[in-house]
């Protein structure tokens, strides 16, 4: 039996910040992101600012799924209540989202600034048939209602993944969108494109960022695509 969801709590964010780091370790955009790659000590500050921002956030609700042997948690899951240029909280009212928190060091904050501006041309790319926010990385369709559920931060430790975990966590924010009559939106790294296609979601944009002669060694990176998804 897979082991229940539970909310997170901000006692949590040390271990939700080391999943953090060591799942996206394992992307090759990672190794831009920080200079001292893979060094985890140079990475975990920018990670736990990043979960503590999200636990402020009063727009997004934090779950964590915990191995019910040693209690530790293998894999969790954000999802943010979004509409159109405005969001709102769990009750229905309407709430701004918390200021960026500043970079801390080791961050390529250069390469970071890239990124938001690749995300602006997603949203001119969709201009007319959906809205990209950059911000949260979430995609509006126009065509749905100006609400809409954002999935983000879904990891699985790697000792627990082929477990289905990874399936329940997608299920049970889908089910949260579907008993509200909302879409659902995301943004895949490569690698789980065709995962979050089982589950009903279609490409409307893509994010590519050039990667190649951004690292020395003579390592060729390529070109890092992530997908804008929607699941109506």
């Amino acid at each position: 039996m897979p082991p229940p969801l539970h909310p997170a709590t901000s006692a949590d964010l040390p271990a939700l910040a080391a999943l953090n780091q060591l799942v996206y370790a394992t992307e090759p955009i990672a190794q831009i992101v920080f200079p001292d790659w893979p060094n985890p000590a140079s990475q975990l500050p920018y990670y736990a600012a990043l979960v503590e921002t999200r636990f402020h956030d009063p727009r997004t609700e934090v779950f964590k799924l915990t191995d019910p042997a040693s209690g530790a948690i293998c894999a969790s899951v954000c999802w943010t209540l979004v509409a159109g240029d405005e969001e709102v909280c769990s009750g229905g009212t309407a709430a701004s989202p918390p200021p960026p928190s500043p970079l801390p060091p080791g961050v390529n904050a250069e390469f970071i600034g890239t990124i938001v501006a690749k995300l602006g041309e997603v949203n001119a790319l969709m201009e007319g048939r959906s809205h990209f926010s950059a911000s949260r990385g979430c995609v509006f369709s126009d065509a749905l209602p100006g609400v809409g559920i954002a999935i983000n931060a879904l990891f699985v430790a790697a000792s627990h993944q082929g477990q289905g975990l990874a399936s329940l966590l997608v299920q049970a924010c889908v089910a949260k969108a579907d008993e509200a009559g909302l879409p659902t939106f995301l943004v895949s790294f490569p690698g789980a494109h065709g995962f979050y296609s089982r589950f009903g979601f279609r490409d409307v944009g893509t994010l590519e960022v050039e990667l190649r002669d951004k690292v020395g060694g003579g390592r060729d990176l390529g070109v890092y695509t992530q997908y804008a998804m929607v699941r109506e």
